[in-house]
């Protein structure tokens, strides 16, 4: 198998894991669930939810299958999270005050499709769903107390799995789950509530959204090389830290462990943003599924406005061989990652 059909094989399955854990478009509230499921559906790489898993598989003290299947639900759902979020930071970006896109991976874009208003608010859906899945996912990582559920005076007034959570907390404390240590759920538990913080510190004001103000408050003119790496790392390394570290902190890793995956994460981030700056001005609509020299047409400035195109690949292969050198001191088992930095680093979409 070539690494493109390896790509595919966990592209496929990551994608069954997203469509499992969306909400059903039901209700008078239905028109902005399907357009969160537009959104969703239209595609793309799925590199945050798979870096996610791939790292949780990673640092996991078992063996899971290559397709995920046997991945426990709850490292699922963070996965499901991340792309809600990935995809509602796009929703937002395409809308007529930041970016003004008409067309995202070949297809109208949401705000195109249902309105601007309607976009706004699908944004705000996929970013709100995301910690409803979090939250979620704690109740089947953490808290398996179905006789909660079936209290009568809390049916009807906050939804089950919530109130469930609230009055199950001692009992985590007090009995741990059938067949398992309360040493081992606590320690799962902490681990899920670091990875649900790092999800929210990296798509916040600390990560996503602030490199976000940045570019909003700097027109796109960032002045010179630092101000742009700064915008960058919010913007695109942020979201991929939270993948890779919060899969791996969900398995459990060491601090030593952790401050090399932020640098590595950073790296690969920096290196996808800069590649996307090439393929803006080098490759063709039909590649990118979206307009090219929309960045110059923008009157933005990108880092290829800063060097050459040669200087830009080539700060790209260097921050593509630190990131794998961090990878590599994990052996056989990071062989995929290994791989996957590889491809992007010449990736032409």
């Amino acid at each position: 198998m070539t690494f493109e059909e390896e790509l595919g094989y966990r592209k496929k399955a990551v994608e069954s894991i997203i469509r499992e854990n969306l909400p059903k478009g039901e209700g008078l509230q239905k028109t902005v669930i399907e357009a969160m499921e537009y959104s969703i559906e239209a595609g793309g790489k799925r590199l945050r939810p798979m870096m996610l898993l791939e790292c949780f598989l990673l640092f996991s003290d078992k063996e899971y299958k290559k397709d995920y299947s046997d991945v426990p639900g709850y490292v699922k759902k963070y996965a499901a999270a991340l792309e809600c979020i990935h995809t509602y930071s796009l929703v937002h970006d395409d809308l007529p005050e930041m970016d003004n896109d008409l067309l995202r991976r070949g297809k109208p874009t949401t705000h195109a499709k249902y309105g601007q208003a309607m976009g706004v608010l699908c944004g705000d859906g996929l970013l709100n769903y995301a910690f409803e899945l979090i939250t979620n996912a704690l109740y089947d990582g953490i808290l398996d107390t179905p006789e909660f559920a079936t209290k009568k005076e809390i049916k009807g007034v906050v939804d089950v799995n919530t109130m469930s959570l609230l009055f199950g907390i001692n009992s985590l404390i007090n009995k741990a789950k059938s067949g398992e240590k309360e040493e081992d759920v606590s320690k799962r538990m902490f681990r899920m509530i670091a990875a649900a913080k790092l999800i929210a510190e990296c798509s916040g004001y600390k990560g996503m959204l602030g490199g976000q103000v940045v570019d909003v408050e700097k027109s796109g003119q960032a002045e010179d090389l630092e101000t742009l790496s700064y915008m960058y790392h919010g913007k695109t390394s942020a979201l991929i830290r939270a993948a890779i570290l919060g899969g791996a902190v969900l398995a459990g890793i060491s601090r030593e462990d952790a401050v090399k995956l932020k640098q590595a994460s950073d790296d690969i981030g920096m290196a996808f943003q800069i590649r996307d700056d090439i393929l803006d001005v080098t490759s063709t609509e039909e590649e990118l599924g979206k307009p090219i020299n929309s960045d110059e047409k923008n009157g933005k400035i990108t880092y290829v406005t800063f060097t050459s195109l040669e200087e830009a690949q080539k700060k790209v292969e260097e921050l593509s061989k630190s990131s794998r050198e961090v990878f590599e001191s994990y052996g056989e088992k990071a062989g995929f990652m290994l791989d996957l930095i590889d491809y992007l680093a010449g990736r032409r979409f």
